[in-house]
């Protein structure tokens, strides 16, 4: 076929309807950006590389479409328009690999970063929930109504004492405190991870008013006033 007898646009039309394909897919699948895919068909070199690189164009886009790709390079070659960057110049084969390249050294970096980071923050990410209290797991027996509640937190997003959500530090350390009631008092304990199943721990505190010796106080000073008194008429 004489390839100078035939316009570039036209034949490149007829082959993508041939493909059933249009330019936008041609320029995905080649990797050719579609304004050089345009530029090229249209013939408008000013807006287009080095004759190396349309060189390169049309072998890509030959394998693509099924023809070839240098016999319309020798129709392209002779053009008066044509860019070219040396007399010897042959179009850079590796320019796609190279960008491909990249993309999977980048991927790779990215990918190691992410090991290194799940490595050294395993136990903060998927560690179990840990929860550290001042209170005994036996009963504790006191004998104020006010009691405050203390301890530490790991790996925990939340924390919950008897329903009501607590605040903690950045160390997970907390404090709340309590009203108890006289008798038993229960406490419960959550703490709660993403992805993590809930912790709940319970704890009992017995609360026992203090009693008053007010009155005893009283009643010994009272028996000691004859003693007093006594010891006055004595005297």
């Amino acid at each position: 076929m004489n390839y100078e007898d035939k316009n570039f646009k036209i034949f490149l039309e007829e082959k993508l309807k041939e493909k059933g394909l249009n330019l936008k897919r041609l320029s995905e699948i080649s990797g050719i950006s579609l304004n050089h895919l345009e530029d090229l068909i249209n013939e408008n070199f000013y807006n287009l590389p080095a004759a190396p690189y349309i060189r390169g164009y049309l072998f890509k886009i030959g394998k693509i479409l099924g023809f070839n790709g240098e016999e319309w390079w020798e129709y392209f070659k002779n053009k008066k328009e044509l860019k070219s960057s040396g007399e010897n110049d042959e179009f850079p084969q590796n320019r796609f690999v190279s960008v491909k390249l990249t993309k999977y050294i980048l991927s790779g970096l990215i990918f190691l970063l992410i090991l290194i980071y799940i490595f050294f923050r395993f136990n903060a990410i998927l560690g179990k929930p840990v929860i550290k209290l001042n209170l005994p797991e036996s009963i504790l027996n006191v004998d104020q109504k006010n009691f405050i509640i203390e301890g530490k937190i790991e790996n925990a997003d939340k924390l919950f004492v008897n329903g009501e959500e607590i605040n903690f530090n950045q160390n997970g350390e907390f404090n709340k405190e309590l009203i108890l009631e006289p008798g038993i008092n229960n406490i419960e304990i959550r703490i709660q991870k993403l992805l993590r199943p809930e912790v709940k721990i319970l704890r009992q505190i017995f609360y026992e008013e203090r009693q008053n010796n007010t009155n005893n106080t009283t009643t010994i000073n009272n028996l000691l006033m004859p003693i007093n008194n006594s010891t006055s008429t004595n005297n």
